[in-house]
């Protein structure tokens, strides 16, 4: 089974866990076990309470059934400073 998910606005990766975790059907701790990390850190990213490295993020979402994409694109120049 694959989902497939755009999205064009921010996003936090919390919801990217959650959304996957929940789709594939698994607990916290189902979802920690598969991605070999505890259910306290699952439920800490899931709330944005921390912040998980890409390689980790990518990890997760893998053991949810899920493959993590990013893209770039063309956008106007913004002075953010």
């Amino acid at each position: 089974m694959s989902y497939r998910y755009r999205y064009d606005g921010p996003v936090t990766h919390g919801a990217l866990i959650r959304t996957a975790r929940e789709q594939a059907g698994l607990t916290q701790a189902e979802l920690a076990r598969r991605a070999s990390t505890s259910q306290p850190a699952v439920a800490r990213y899931e709330r944005d309470a921390a912040s998980p490295a890409v390689s980790t993020l990518e990890r997760l979402l893998r053991a949810a059934g899920q493959e993590l994409l990013l893209s770039t694109r063309p956008t106007a120049v913004a002075d953010l400073s």
